[in-house]
C-alpha cells in the first residue's frame, strides 16, 4: 500500500539513484560472472612477430580501463580497474614485436553521443563526469592529478590508442604508423583479449 505520494505524476530525469536500476539490469541481463572484453585485432595473425598493417584495439564498453598512475590518484584504495598495461602485456605475450601500421582505437560498439545534453555544464567543467564511449581510458580524463580531473578528451578511442602505442613502445614493440581512431574492418583476427573484473564487482 502507498504510504506517501508527492508529485508522482510529474516526469523527471532520473538522477544518481538510476545507478541502482542500471546495476540490477546489468546483473539480470548479463549475469554476475559476465565481463567486458577489449579485443586486439589485425587483418592477419602476426608473421614472425610482425603485424603487416594496422593493429586495432576494439572497445567492448569496459568502464574500468585504467592506467596504473590513474588508479593511484584515487583516495579510496584498492580501486577496482581493468589494467590498461595488461593489454600491452597481452600483445607482447602474443609475440608481436613490430606493427607496420598504426594502432587504431575502435569505439563503434556504442554511438557517438559522449556527453549528454541534459548534464549541467559544470559536471564536465568540474571533472565530475567524463565521456561515455565503448573505448575509454582513465574515464576519458587527460588531466588527472588528485582532485583535479578537469580536462576530458574529445576523442576517447584515439586517446586510448595513443596510450597503448606508448605502452607498446616502452615494451620494445616498434610502431611505425602512429595512432588514430577508426573502425576495425570485418574479418579481422583477434590476437589478444583482456577482460574486466566480473560484473558483480563492476556494479559494486
Amino acid at each position: 500500500r502507498r504510504l506517501y505520494d508527492a508529485r508522482s505524476d510529474r516526469p523527471l530525469i532520473p538522477a544518481s539513484t538510476l545507478k541502482v536500476l542500471t546495476a540490477a539490469a546489468a546483473l539480470t541481463a548479463f549475469g554476475p560472472d559476465a565481463a567486458f572484453t577489449t579485443d586486439i585485432r589485425a587483418a592477419s595473425p602476426p608473421d614472425d612477430g610482425i603485424v603487416a598493417g594496422d593493429l586495432y584495439v576494439v572497445g567492448g564498453g569496459d568502464p574500468l580501463l585504467s592506467t596504473a598512475d590513474y588508479v593511484a590518484t584515487f583516495r579510496n584504495q584498492p580501486q577496482i580497474a581493468t589494467s590498461f598495461e595488461s593489454i600491452a602485456d597481452a600483445i607482447v605475450a602474443a609475440g608481436i614485436k613490430e606493427v607496420r601500421g598504426r594502432v587504431i582505437g575502435d569505439h563503434t560498439r556504442f554511438d557517438d553521443e559522449r556527453l549528454f545534453p541534459t548534464w549541467r555544464p559544470s559536471y564536465v567543467a568540474d571533472g565530475d563526469v567524463g565521456p561515455v564511449d565503448a573505448l575509454v581510458l582513465n574515464d576519458g580524463f587527460l588531466n588527472y592529478r588528485p582532485l583535479d580531473r578537469d580536462t576530458i578528451t574529445p576523442d576517447p578511442a584515439g586517446h586510448a590508442a595513443a596510450a597503448l602505442m606508448l605502452l607498446l613502445q616502452a615494451r620494445g614493440v616498434t610502431v611505425t604508423g602512429g595512432s588514430a581512431s577508426g573502425v576495425a574492418p570485418a574479418g579481422t583476427t583477434t590476437i589478444a583479449q583482456v577482460a574486466s573484473p566480473p560484473m558483480r564487482q563492476v556494479v559494486a
